[in-house]
């Protein structure tokens, strides 16, 4: 089991992302993986956009082993449809995952650009390969 928590990284980015995306790649028999992004309240960032989840979501696919998976994003109002669809086309590959916990978490009080629609039906896409998922929670708040 792993639980990676980063909390007021606000300038981890796309690129950061990715890149612990494919260290994570590496851990081929990891079972249980628990990732926390975390923006300081009320400060600018740079962003984890669709390059930043594309790249863990690719980093993902290599964790065939995976069977529990709790990702949480809080304060990324600037997620957006194209991060989540990507996220999700990561996630699809991912056969073994029983469970599954995608928490996006908006700043109280602030509008998103979120995620709308689009980034819900990519989403969807993915998570309609895991046959053996029995648990899904997803929460937009």
């Amino acid at each position: 089991e792993l639980t990676l928590t980063l909390s007021y990284y606000d300038d981890l980015g796309d690129a950061s992302v990715k890149a612990l995306g494919q260290g994570l790649g590496t851990l081929k028999s990891l079972t249980s993986l628990a990732l926390k992004f975390e923006r300081r309240n009320g400060r600018p960032s740079s962003a984890i956009g669709p390059t930043g989840l594309k790249g863990l979501g690719q980093g993902l696919r290599a964790l065939q082993a995976l069977t529990e998976l709790t990702l949480t994003l809080s304060y990324y109002d600037d997620l957006g449809d194209a991060s989540v669809k990507a996220l999700g086309q990561g996630l699809g590959t991912l056969k073994s995952l029983t469970s599954l916990a995608l928490k996006f978490e908006r700043r109280n009080g602030r509008p998103s650009s979120a995620i709308g629609p689009t980034g819900l039906k990519g989403l969807g896409q993915g998570l309609r390969a895991l046959q053996a998922l029995t648990e899904l929670t997803l929460t937009l708040s």
